[in-house]
């Protein structure tokens, strides 16, 4: 669990999704967000434990495939922003997430994004295969998939917290237009890179 903490503290798409939801959209937003990351951490490291890496050593394809919209998504995103940084500031205030990005809309927007990194999966079965035996107990593996949840759920959900106190959103309102269109690149970085990693 320390090593997957570390690894969800490194800067990526989870973090950025969650600081930019909370900052354009407030606190509900970014939790919103922060549920549908956990729910997809979860996810990874289920299917991690219960053989996805396995699937896609059987059928490399699907692997590729995943990789592939994946990388697309994550450049649609960051092309959506790059667009709302260039609106007028009464239409950008959701930050280039769909309108009112809280509720479902957030959760299936932190949900998204995470599933998108294919390289999840890599990361969840090499971090698994080190530390779990292969006739682990139910309850231990049950029990690692809430633990990654969890620990989603605190990082990101504090730093979500974090970015929402008030001083912070005054400096982010100050410089809205030209973090958004950051954001925007950064995604699209992270999503050519996804394709750059399957050619």
């Amino acid at each position: 669990m320390t090593l997957y903490l570390l690894a969800a503290m490194t800067p990526g798409p989870n973090l950025l999704v969650t600081v930019q939801a909370s900052m354009a959209g407030g606190r509900r937003s970014g939790l919103s967000v922060v549920l549908g990351i956990m729910v997809a951490s979860m996810i990874w490291a289920a299917g991690s434990l219960l053989g996805l890496n396995l699937l896609f050593a059987l059928a490399p394809w699907l692997h590729g495939a995943m990789m592939v919209a994946g990388g697309a998504f994550l450049i649609w995103m960051g092309l959506n922003l790059l667009r709302s940084a260039w609106r007028p500031p009464e239409m950008r205030r959701d930050g280039g997430l769909p309108a009112r990005p809280w509720g479902w809309r957030g959760f299936r927007q932190g949900l998204l994004v995470n599933l998108a990194n294919a390289k999840s999966a890599a990361f969840y079965s090499s971090l698994f295969a080190v530390s779990v035996p292969p006739d682990a107990p139910g309850w231990l593996i049950a029990a690692l998939v809430g633990a990654v949840g969890l620990g989603a759920g605190c990082w990101y959900g504090s730093m979500a917290l974090l970015v929402t106190l008030p001083p912070v959103a005054q400096l982010y309102r100050r410089a809205e237009r030209g973090l958004t269109a950051l954001s925007g690149l950064v995604f699209m970085g992270f999503g050519i890179k996804l394709l750059a990693g399957r050619a």
